[in-house]
């Protein structure tokens, strides 16, 4: 027997292959040099729960399914179809500038992670471009983040989602998320 044929009788008399083409298809679309994409790694921001709450959550990339095969990468043209699901980390962020200049970036990534959220869809999150520069307290190159920026990702992500707030995946509260600024203040909250 041809180790390509479907391993189901009906199908394999049909002609059909044990591997779903289409999807096969979909992820050689996904990877066309041409376009700008979404890879494994990446920032993006999107909504998540927590405490009754609503907050802006900056997320690593750490898994894109694609109808339920993983993939490195995919054309943020394709980012928004029901088929396509993130799996991510919280970055956990600390405010290094508390006078919010607007031009200035005033957050950034302390290199460590919150808690992973499972089966974003991709139509729930906002790609970014943060400033990438050395770290306040290291030698190590981090993401900066402006918090007008973050507000208004998710002013726009909680406009997009206010029809599914209750499918929001859920986040546990740390010391250090939801993000405050140094006073304890929330930096981005929505009510349901």
């Amino acid at each position: 027997m041809n180790p390509l044929n479907s391993k189901d009788r009906l199908k394999r008399v049909r002609g059909y292959t044990q591997y779903d083409e289409a999807a096969e298809a979909m992820v050689e679309e996904a990877l066309d040099v041409n376009e700008s994409y979404l890879a494994i790694q990446d920032p993006v921001a999107t909504l998540v729960s927590c405490n009754d709450l609503v907050f802006v959550a900056v997320t690593q990339v750490i898994d894109i399914r694609i109808t339920g095969k993983s993939v490195h990468r995919i054309s943020t043209a394709r980012l928004r179809e029901p088929n396509v699901h993130l799996r991510g980390q919280i970055m956990r962020l600390k405010t290094i500038d508390s006078t919010h200049q607007p031009l200035k970036p005033d957050w950034e990534w302390d290199l460590c992670f919150e808690s992973v959220l499972r089966d974003i869809e991709g139509s729930s999150v906002e790609l970014m471009d943060p400033i990438l520069r050395t770290s306040s307290t290291s030698d190590l190159q981090t993401y900066c983040f402006k918090t007008e920026e973050l507000r208004a990702l998710g002013a726009v992500l909680f406009e997009r989602l206010s029809s599914r707030i209750h499918r929001l995946p859920s986040a546990k509260a740390s010391n250090t998320f939801p993000y405050r600024t140094e006073n304890g203040t929330l930096t981005t909250v929505y009510h349901r």
